[in-house]
């Protein structure tokens, strides 16, 4: 299928500042919405670490140490691969179908919101292709990130033998490389999944070509989403610590306590099945709601600007005031 024209009638000029914030007026708008994939993410989490713990042995204790190993001692964890390959595979799986099914529903939203399902939420092909793009994204992204690394450690050797200012220069010249050479073509992909699931078909050279000379305003856009991501998440976890601090300590427990909300006790179910470990999960399930919006947002509305043939107005566009007569 060819990229239409962004003159297509659907489409329309792109602005930065209002995809940045799309994802947090769609938040505003469609409060439903967000409570059913917290719903989501909720169930999700409970009922896979449930599975973890009932299987024989720490399986979940296994599974914590092969991540922390994977990024400490790469050689510890590929160790460990026959204890927890299987139930790693499984849980990649059904950690990549949950993924699927949220995204497909976020640019379900974004794109077609006038389908009537909850959430947004279905099972089918349009999932079975967002599945296939994430798979081949990462596949892709992992390749690539090998060769910058390998290729950035060739280059950082060979400038290491040069005089101090200019080994700085050359060390700041080459950070702002590899940083442009990983955000380059990310940017330029971005557009796959809502492609993806507008076309009904695996996309990703389409996303390149529709990108084309629009690099920098779906840069700035994707820089203002990702620091209003953080500055609010970093208020909601800083007011979430100090409440649960005050909890704990007014009932006489102690700042290590604190560690619970965040590390559910897996020792067993009726370990981890607490008010404190659930209100945990919660907040968790909620960040990951607001994420996919807050993420899929700005990515939809650039597709409704570069691509068009969108027939339906965004849920959220800016609300314009009617011109005075």
């Amino acid at each position: 299928m060819s990229v239409p024209p962004a003159s297509d009638a659907a489409a329309h000029a792109f602005s930065p500042s209002d995809a940045a914030v799309s994802g947090f007026r769609f938040i505003g708008r469609r409060p439903g919405v967000i409570a059913i994939w917290t719903g989501v993410f909720l169930l999700y989490e409970v009922v896979v670490t449930l599975l973890l713990i009932a299987l024989p042995g720490n399986t979940v204790g296994a599974m914590r140490t092969f991540r922390e190993l994977n990024q400490t001692d790469p050689e510890a964890a590929i160790g460990m691969l026959p204890a927890v390959g299987f139930v790693l595979l499984v849980y990649s799986v059904g950690f990549l179908a949950l993924y699927a099914v949220m995204y497909t529903a976020a640019y379900r939203a974004f794109l077609t919101p006038s389908d009537k399902r909850p959430g947004y939420l279905h099972l089918g092909v349009d999932e079975f292709y967002m599945a296939c793009v994430i798979v081949l994204a990462v596949a892709l992204s992992s390749g690539y990130l090998f060769l910058v690394i390998f290729v950035g450690g060739l280059l950082w050797a060979i400038g290491s033998g040069l005089p101090d200012l200019l080994k700085f220069l050359y060390d700041v010249a080459l950070g702002f490389g590899l940083l442009g050479a990983l955000l380059y073509p990310f940017v330029r992909f971005s557009l796959a999944m809502p492609m993806t699931f507008m076309d009904k078909h695996v996309r990703l050279i389409e996303s390149w070509k529709a990108t084309r000379g629009e690099f920098w305003s779906m840069l700035g856009a994707y820089i203002l989403a990702a620091v209003l991501i953080f500055l609010v998440y970093l208020v909601t976890w800083s007011v979430v610590a100090v409440v649960a601090l005050a909890a704990i300590l007014s009932t006489g427990g102690s700042f290590t306590s604190l560690e619970t909300l965040f590390q559910a006790d897996t020792s067993s179910i009726a370990a981890y099945l607490t008010p404190t470990t659930l209100i945990a999960a919660l907040l968790n399930a909620i960040a990951s709601a607001v994420f996919v919006a807050v993420v899929t947002g700005p990515v939809a509305e650039a597709y409704r600007a570069m691509v068009g043939g969108v027939r339906e107005p965004s849920p959220a566009a800016p609300r314009r005031l009617p011109a005075k007569a």
